[in-house]
């Protein structure tokens, strides 16, 4: 729980590895199985 949190920050180390699948946009991620929008 994020009781009394009003910000969380989380870093993230990424490199290029290809061209994005299809159904994905630069900036997306795959966690859990799901993709996850980067907001582009």
């Amino acid at each position: 729980m994020n009781v009394g949190k009003s910000e969380t920050v989380m870093i993230i180390d990424a490199k290029y590895v290809g061209n994005c699948p299809a159904g994905m946009k630069p900036g997306d991620l795959v966690m859990g199985g799901k993709i996850i929008s980067g907001g582009n």
